[in-house]
């Protein structure tokens, strides 16, 4: 009996255009951002300055852009997760913190949302026990939103019981 045994050559790595060409397959996907596409890049080549070369063009083009993957990321997200969650994950993605408040649901618009997920989680309006109520608020906490927006969620959705 014969045992062969595959040897793995190392690819070789991608010259600028084609990197170009990658970034321009991924980009026509979904959108990413300008770190993201660093590190899928990355994985063709070990040649730094072409990868930077190649997000430059792509920035200059506007065929990548941190913002508008912010705006897209935040609206496709804000209906399920409070501003603190959004925050730590576009951080997570690399975006630059300074683009994306504009985005951003205010303190209004991010109570109604908390609201709206206490209805779907508990249901309609009832009392709620303190161990529940410490549950509901834990809940909300993971998902990203603020102690004062958090609170005021649970009193007003308290309140439509009454109404």
């Amino acid at each position: 009996m014969m045992i062969y045994s595959k040897t793995f050559r190392q690819p070789e790595p991608l010259s600028q255009k084609e990197l170009y060409n990658k970034a321009l397959d991924y980009l026509s996907r979904r959108e990413y951002t300008r770190y993201e596409l660093q590190q899928k890049l990355a994985q063709y080549t070990d040649n730094q300055d072409d990868i930077a070369s190649v997000l430059e063009r792509l920035i200059e083009r506007n065929l990548q852009s941190d913002k508008r993957f912010s705006e897209n990321f935040i609206h496709s997200k804000q209906a399920k997760y409070g501003n603190g969650r959004l925050i730590e994950t576009l951080k997570q993605k690399g975006v630059d913190l300074s683009e994306i408040h504009e985005f951003l649901p205010n303190k209004t618009q991010e109570t109604t949302t908390a609201v709206a997920i206490l209805h779907k989680k508990l249901g309609k309006p009832h009392k709620l026990s303190a161990n529940e109520q410490q549950k509901a608020y834990r809940f909300l906490q993971y998902r990203g939103f603020s102690a004062e927006v958090t609170r005021n969620a649970l009193k007003i959705w308290q309140k439509e019981e009454e109404d």
